[in-house]
C-alpha cells in the first residue's frame, strides 16, 4: 500500500495508481475481497481501487490477525502439495 502514495501522503495521480495496482486487480472478473495482516494497507488499496472505478470489492477488515486467532478456520500455508 506504502507504494501508491506521493511524498506528501496523498495518492498518485490516477495513470501511475493505476499501474501501481496493475490491471489484474483492476480488471478482473468477479468481485475482488481485499485483507492483509491488520486490515490497514487492505483499507489503503480498496480505496485506490475505488478511486480507479472498481466497485464489485470488499474489505475483510479483520484480516489475518482475527481470522488466525480462530482455531476452527482453515489456513494453507506455502505451496500446496504435490
Amino acid at each position: 500500500a506504502r507504494t501508491l502514495f506521493d511524498a506528501q501522503g496523498r495518492y498518485l495521480p490516477k495513470d501511475v495508481l493505476a499501474v501501481a495496482i496493475g490491471p489484474t486487480l483492476l480488471h478482473s472478473d468477479g468481485p475482488l475481497i481485499l485483507y492483509c495482516g491488520g486490515g490497514i494497507s487492505a483499507a489503503a488499496n480498496a480505496l485506490a481501487l475505488t478511486l480507479l472505478g472498481r466497485q464489485d470489492l470488499a474489505l475483510y477488515d479483520g484480516s489475518l490477525q482475527e481470522w488466525a486467532a480462530d482455531a476452527r478456520l482453515p489456513m494453507t500455508t506455502g505451496a500446496a502439495p504435490a
